[in-house]
């Protein structure tokens, strides 16, 4: 069993039952830097077996007009796409690092994924989003314990939160019989505490990161 210090985003399967958690948005809203909706999709196939994941990272508006901020050459109002899917290679090139803020499980045992492809970016109003897919690879994908996924920054200086939309969590492929189930976060009275105690200026370290109990 995996006790999560944080709700962040988390996904338990059995090739066809899914669970998610979402963020508490009571939890040290002074402390953030960014916040950003994700929405995840999950490619199946033919023999059951997760192959990749999908994500959209939507950011806030602040963040975004930080972010943006002399990518419109043209002058027409909006970043230039090459500028801007400049940002989301620059952006996901220093993610590769840190896995994504992405630990994926089978099992409780952490999987190994490759170098994210499929990359893309956009516009949404004045949110600017990025898209990317996460290969996972074939030989360490085991079932039989279930697929758990989470995606966080340790630090907290992004709260990642799970889109408020149907199509947040969705599958493709062989996907006959694949559900999920969402599921509330209990994180421990004292790690609240600790959250809520954090000034914007500081950092939690690793403290607000899932970890195996």
């Amino acid at each position: 069993m995996t006790r999560w210090a944080r709700g962040f985003l988390f996904l338990t399967a059995a090739w066809a039952t899914v669970a998610t958690v979402v963020s508490l948005s009571s939890m040290a809203r002074a402390h953030p830097h960014a916040w950003v909706d994700v929405s995840v999709k999950l490619t199946v196939d033919d023999s059951g077996r997760v192959t990749s994941m999908r994500q959209i990272w939507l950011f806030d508006d602040f963040y975004s007009a930080f972010a943006v901020d002399g990518l419109d050459g043209d002058g027409d109002g909006q970043p230039d796409m090459d500028k801007l899917d400049e940002l989301t290679l620059n952006n996901l090139e220093a993610l590769q690092k840190y896995q994504y803020f992405t630990d994926v499980r089978i099992g409780g045992e952490r999987i190994a994924f490759d170098e994210a492809t499929e990359m893309s970016s956009a516009m949404r109003g004045k949110r600017y989003e990025m898209s990317f897919t996460i290969p996972f690879r074939a030989q360490t994908v085991r079932w039989g314990g279930g697929l758990t996924y989470a995606i966080y920054d340790p630090t907290y200086y992004v709260e990642m939160v799970h889109a408020e939309s149907d199509a947040a969590i969705g599958f493709a492929g062989s996907t006959d019989g694949c559900t999920y189930v969402l599921e509330e976060p209990n994180p421990e009275p004292a790690v609240v505490a600790f959250a809520a105690a954090l000034d914007k200026t500081q950092s939690a370290g690793d403290r607000l990161a899932p970890v195996d109990s």
